[in-house]
């Protein structure tokens, strides 16, 4: 029955009737649960009338169903290419791709070809319209990617306040000039990597550090910016660095100077921040202890006050430094940028 049913599903798609083609083989799916090509079939259909998201949902199941089966990851991928979603057709049309080359299926291959072009230029260009932003340096342009909530790929706004960019960090990346060439420097909270990046793009060694489930995007930020890296002569490398416990690979390395950009945006943050930097800056067997560079986005006075404070207790100081002209970064207003104070942080004596 089941087979009848697709051999006139067949027929009906063949001929135009494309909605009465996906509910012939909704029905053959269902006498025949376990056979991925009337799913995949259908999805076809769905994807004649536009009906994307449908589409999508029986694609999936067809590679659920048959996850070796190129017309399934074909399909799924172009279903979801329709529907938006991007990064997730890359995905698909590539592993279509594979198992095309693989079968050595010519014909497969020029046609997966020419679509995961298409989705990898759409994604690219959906991210440098919507993810990127361009810091400007005095040695060129940092690419910034951030993790916004976003329909079309996999960059998602759970990451928090770190997967963005905000204004204390693109000043503290525009005040780090050449002065940190051939410089050891540890980032602490990262999030995007502007900041360390930017003092790698003057020739510093950055070690950047953040909670695990940043490290991704630190990663794949320090990619997107390897050339200028490579001709300053400047390197990056991530770690995790938990600041309750700091981790002690990192303890034992030594560094000329430490920075930060609004690590303290709550009253939470305060304890957690002195508790790390306290780590890194007051090792007695350091001679020569490094001074943390930090941007600070003044919110609440109380809140400035606690943290100046909790810095005492641990035997750190701080005071102001002048900030350099800056400019403004993206669609950061230019009123915030003015805000950012720059402070030196560093042992009592």
């Amino acid at each position: 029955m089941a087979a009848k049913l697709s051999r006139d599903a067949t027929e009906l798609a063949e001929a135009g009737h494309f909605r009465k083609a996906a509910q012939l083989f909704a029905k053959a799916a269902e006498q025949d649960p376990s056979n991925a090509k009337h799913q995949e079939a259908r999805a076809q259909c769905l994807l004649e009338l536009e009906d994307f998201e449908e589409a999508l949902s029986a694609a999936q199941v067809a590679t659920g169903l048959d996850a070796a089966w190129l017309p399934g990851h074909a399909t799924l991928g172009r279903a979801q290419l329709n529907a938006g979603r991007l990064q997730d057709a890359v995905a698909s049309l590539t592993a279509a791709l594979r198992l095309a080359e693989a079968d050595k299926m010519k014909d497969w291959q020029q046609e997966l070809s020419q679509e995961l072009d298409e989705a990898l230029n759409l994604l690219q260009r959906h991210w440098a319209e919507h993810h990127d932003v361009l810091l400007p340096l005095k040695v060129g342009n940092l690419r910034i990617r951030q993790a916004l909530d976003c329909r079309y790929c996999q960059l998602q706004g759970e990451l928090g306040p770190g997967g963005a960019l905000w204004a204390a960090g693109a000043v503290l990346a525009q005040c780090l000039g050449k002065a940190y060439e051939s410089k050891r420097v540890l980032e602490l909270g990262s999030g995007t990597g502007a900041a360390g990046l930017a003092a790698a793009a003057q020739g510093a060694q950055v070690l950047l550090t953040d909670r695990d489930s940043l490290l991704p995007l630190l990663r794949l930020n320090t990619e997107l910016n390897q050339k200028m890296l490579f001709s300053s002569k400047g390197a990056a490398e991530v770690c995790g660095f938990d600041w309750l416990d700091p981790p002690e690979q990192v303890l034992r390395q030594t560094f000329d100077v430490v920075i930060g950009a609004d690590l303290v945006y709550s009253f939470a943050a305060v304890e957690p921040f002195v508790t790390a930097l306290s780590a890194v800056l007051c090792r007695e067997r350091e001679a020569a202890a490094p001074v943390m560079i930090y941007a600070h986005f003044p919110r609440f006075p109380k809140l400035d006050d606690d943290m100046l404070a909790a810095l005492t207790t641990k035997g750190l100081g701080a005071r102001e430094l002048p900030v350099s002209e800056v400019s403004a970064v993206g669609q950061i207003p230019l009123e915030m940028i003015q805000r950012v104070k720059l402070l030196e942080i560093r042992r009592s004596s």
